[in-house]
């Protein structure tokens, strides 16, 4: 588990695959990134690329932030593989609305073994 804030310049140290992929997202908005590609799930067929604009994704994640009351320095879990909206959508509200970030591998039970913490 990780607890950190994607806003920050003094991230950490990657030590897996999903650590990664979660800060290599997080460089590309940070970066001004236009598009990000994401894929469907394939639940109707096989999975489909599609591209989707940061202006949708920022408008997605203030709305959201409204509907939950969040405020900067709220904690988002991030425990979804980023390579799908899901899990990409958590890192992007936790950058919209300055939120810290509870980053955890996906798993079946991602709330196992996870110290105490108010989660929101």
């Amino acid at each position: 588990m990780q607890l950190f804030s994607p806003l920050s310049d003094d991230l950490f140290e990657p030590s897996t695959e999903f650590e990664r992929q979660v800060l290599t997202f997080c460089t590309a908005w940070q970066s001004g990134q236009s598009s990000f590609l994401f894929h469907t799930s394939g639940s109707t067929g096989a999975p489909k690329p599609i591209w989707v604009n940061r202006t949708a994704m920022e408008a997605s994640a203030l709305s959201t932030g409204n509907w939950l009351n969040l405020s900067p320095n709220d904690i988002a879990l991030a425990c979804l593989p980023v390579q799908y909206i899901a899990g990409a959508m958590v890192l992007v509200r936790a950058m919209v609305l300055d939120l810290r970030v509870c980053l955890v591998e996906p798993s079946v039970n991602p709330l196992e073994g996870l110290a105490p913490i108010s989660i929101q």
